[in-house]
């Protein structure tokens, strides 16, 4: 499954100031703000475009000095939009939250005696998106770059390299004995995200399997999905379909959605 993914040092022209740092941007202190926008955009139909975001983040009271309150911000995305929100700083509590649907904000704090920073030398956030099979976390860094987890070249990199497993696009595996060991010195560890209407637990085999829904033309598309449905028809991608003729399941406009914003951050249409 694709997942939106939200990079910081994109939006070094956005404002994230506070007492200490007027001149702060998203680039230089964003982590909390768009590890918060991942879970957003990944567990709901909202979207916002990053200016509006900060503004609402900053207009909760969790831009702080030193970075971001995530206590204040998810408490406030609870209020706002729904979410259930608890902490733990417990792998198998994080694993078992992961399993049943929900996402989690990882909170490390960087280098110590015996531990380079595997996200960041410094307190960094990041979004935990689900886990593997075979028990590795799934991690949408933020802060991820091209040779952050496979320079050889580099020292840190190196290492990097050595601890986590560097996927297809931008997914970053990780063990849990590297995550305890990355997020031990901040408490809690881990902002646990779900909502109401997720799937907890597996659905009984009795049960008959609900059938994925189908739109058959623009009018029965929801309004989050629309645009992005209407430049993928005016690009080509949907091939042979027209606005009145879709035939789309919701996963493929779901996959449509986020090539669209994925376009819209990155600039290119691949």
């Amino acid at each position: 499954m694709s997942y939106l993914h939200t990079f910081q040092w994109k939006f070094g022209h956005i404002k994230y100031p506070s007492g200490s740092n007027p001149k702060a941007t998203v680039s230089t202190s964003g982590c909390g703000p768009c590890s918060a926008l991942m879970i957003l955009e990944n567990m709901t139909d909202q979207r916002y475009g990053m200016r509006d975001w900060i503004n609402w983040v900053i207009g909760t009271g969790a831009r702080v000095n030193g970075g971001t309150s995530m206590a204040t911000l998810s408490k406030a995305m609870a209020k706002k939009f729904g979410f259930t929100v608890s902490t733990t700083s417990d792998e198998n509590v994080l694993k078992n939250h992961l399993k049943q649907g929900g996402m989690a904000i990882g909170n490390c704090g960087g280098s110590y005696s015996g531990w380079r920073g595997l996200f960041s030398t410094a307190g960094h956030f990041f979004t935990i998106i689900g886990i593997t099979d075979d028990h590795y976390f799934i991690v949408l860094d933020p802060n991820w770059t091209q040779n952050k987890f496979t320079n050889a070249g580099n020292s840190l990199s190196k290492w990097r390299k050595q601890h986590a497993i560097q996927g297809e696009g931008t997914h970053v595996y990780v063990n849990a004995t590297n995550l305890n060991a990355d997020t031990k010195t901040r408490t809690p560890s881990y902002y646990l995200f779900s909502l109401p209407n997720q799937n907890h637990g597996n659905t009984p085999e009795t049960e008959e399997e609900e059938m994925e829904k189908v739109y058959h033309w623009t009018m029965e598309l929801p309004d989050w999905a629309r645009p992005a449905v209407q430049w993928a028809l005016d690009h080509g991608i949907c091939k042979g379909a027209a606005a009145d003729d879709l035939d789309l399941t919701e996963t493929q406009v779901k996959t449509l959605v986020f090539m669209y914003r994925d376009n819209e951050r990155k600039g290119t249409l691949k």
